[in-house]
């Protein structure tokens, strides 16, 4: 099984933010982790270029991606988080490599590569993070994507500051993906009475395509939430009930747009889709 562990941090001096996230990854997590996502919003996008090399430094992952985010979520607070510096690594359970994704849209021929050049494999999943513009650019197979960055916020390693998409591609075992739209929120009364708080106990419940959002037994969750208007239940609400009710190490963001594996999102639909990868 593979360790996830997600850091969150709203101090407001990001030195203190960055030793936060880090020490709750390493209080549960050996260091040199597989792989780690770092998602940035407010004060602490902008201090990025101080925030990864401390990472790298004090972590030292095989790859790290990240970007700078209108709005975070993170571990159990479910609120979204205008001023948030996220954290998610994984130790995965796989003896195959994960690779790192480039876009470089200033190329002679803008495409997706890895970083020698080679062929990316189309039998893997890919988590892409990317300027909206880019979000409808895939690279070969099951592809997860958030249009994320809002400025010149994305990261690979040690590079900072690019522009166009960055990823890694997982062997197809280590995880596996997940998109939908949104449903409508649904309150359930139970007829039981409970005595503190004296009232009827209600539920909530998110239900993705018609089937309850139950990730079972994985150790790791991302959840990518497309940030419309006009939807009959707000984002906020659904990552609320989703982060409400995993048990696991969670991270999230809302973004202008999200990428789905392989199914295009309806025009009407666009503002209410979500997506992710659960780490199993």
């Amino acid at each position: 099984m593979a360790v996830c562990v997600s850091g969150y941090s709203q101090h407001p001096v990001v030195a203190e933010a960055v030793g936060e996230v880090v020490g709750d990854v390493l209080a549960r997590m050996d260091p040199h982790p597989d792989i780690v996502v770092l998602l940035a919003s407010g004060r602490y996008a902008a201090a990025l270029g101080e925030v990864v090399p401390a990472v790298r430094t004090l972590l030292a992952p095989q790859v790290l991606i990240g970007s700078d985010v209108p709005q975070v979520y993170g571990g159990s607070d479910e609120r979204p988080s205008a001023d948030g510096l996220l954290l998610f690594a994984s130790h995965l359970d796989t003896e195959e490599p994960v690779i790192p994704l480039r876009y470089d849209p200033a190329g002679q021929e803008a495409a997706w590569r890895t970083g020698d050049g080679s062929p990316i494999a189309a039998d893997g999943v890919c988590l892409t993070l990317t300027e909206p513009a880019y979000v409808s650019v895939d690279p070969p197979g099951r592809v997860i994507g958030a249009a994320c960055s809002l400025g010149s916020g994305l990261i690979l390693d040690d590079a900072g500051s690019l522009d166009g998409g960055v990823g890694i591609r997982f062997p197809p075992s280590a995880v596996e993906p997940f998109d939908a739209v949104l449903p409508v929120r649904e309150d359930v009364a139970i007829t039981a009475w409970d005595d503190e708080a004296g009232a009827h106990v209600t539920e909530h419940t998110v239900r993705l395509r018609g089937q309850p959002f139950d990730p079972g037994p994985g150790t790791g969750l991302l959840v990518f939430a497309a940030r419309g208007a006009g939807s009959p239940m707000s984002q906020q609400s659904a990552m609320e009930i989703v982060f409400d009710r995993y048990g696991g190490a969670v991270a999230g963001a809302l973004a202008p747009a999200v990428r789905s594996p392989g199914n295009p999102v309806p025009a009407a639909d666009r503002d209410r889709s979500i997506c992710g990868l659960i780490v199993p």
